[in-house]
């Protein structure tokens, strides 16, 4: 398979809503390629090349003490919609009465009902502990209009599987496509990588929100015909 070859067959997969991690597998290469593929991509809207510029300059070697920066960060999508970018605070520890009172509260419950209006809308989240609690799980039920619970104890049986790996859009798609569009780069300061991140989540087209949900709905069929064990897609 050819460069060219590869670089399209990454892009299809990539729009079809696969993990980065499952076709950097599947074709047999780095995850670094697969991500630089992604990026070139999101900036340019296109996997060709870059035309060469004609004789490289000489480039002074500068070194330079390594800055490396993380951040955690929260969000929410729909398929004609993105929620604000929320920034956790280094060294805070997302537990429960945090996602309650400063995520869903403060962030998300005022957004969806701004986005939706009246229309209906069901809410889904991964199995982090904070959200598995129960002071969470009651709290979604009492301001939510729908939402797919998980198992708290044998009486409060739960809708969504154990055995789920792949069936959060954010995780299979949305954040491959923040990861690609800031890999490479190094950043000084925490507020730089804010700032990439933040740029990088304005760009994010609602077509490939609506693509990631669409996916999402094969992904619950697959899951329903393994009887909620693991499947592929």
């Amino acid at each position: 398979m050819s460069d060219k070859e590869k670089r399209i067959e990454i892009l299809g997969m990539f729009k079809r809503g696969k993990k980065v991690m499952k076709f950097s597998r599947e074709l047999g290469l780095p995850h670094s390629t697969i991500l630089k593929t992604i990026k070139r991509f999101n900036e340019l809207g296109t996997s060709a090349d870059r035309k060469g510029r004609g004789r490289k300059k000489t480039a002074r070697i500068v070194k330079r003490r390594a800055f490396p920066k993380s951040v955690m960060v929260w969000a929410a999508i729909t398929s004609d919609g993105k929620s604000p970018l929320v920034f956790v605070e280094p060294g805070v520890k997302v537990k429960s009465r945090y996602y309650r009172e400063q995520i869903l509260d403060r962030v998300l419950l005022p957004w969806a009902r701004r986005h939706f209006g009246r229309r209906h809308w069901c809410f889904q989240q991964d199995g982090a502990p904070s959200h598995k609690a129960e002071e969470v799980q009651n709290w979604i039920r009492d301001n939510f209009p729908d939402f797919i619970s998980v198992n708290i104890s044998k009486k409060r049986p739960g809708q969504w599987p154990p055995n789920s790996p792949d069936l959060n859009p954010l995780d299979y798609a949305t954040w491959g496509i923040l990861e690609a569009a800031i890999y490479g780069r190094k950043f000084r300061t925490i507020e730089e990588l804010k700032a990439a991140l933040q740029e990088a989540w304005e760009r994010i087209d609602l077509n490939v929100l609506a693509s990631s949900v669409d996916n999402w709905r094969k992904r619950l069929r697959a899951c329903v015909q393994a009887n909620g064990g693991y499947f592929e897609i």
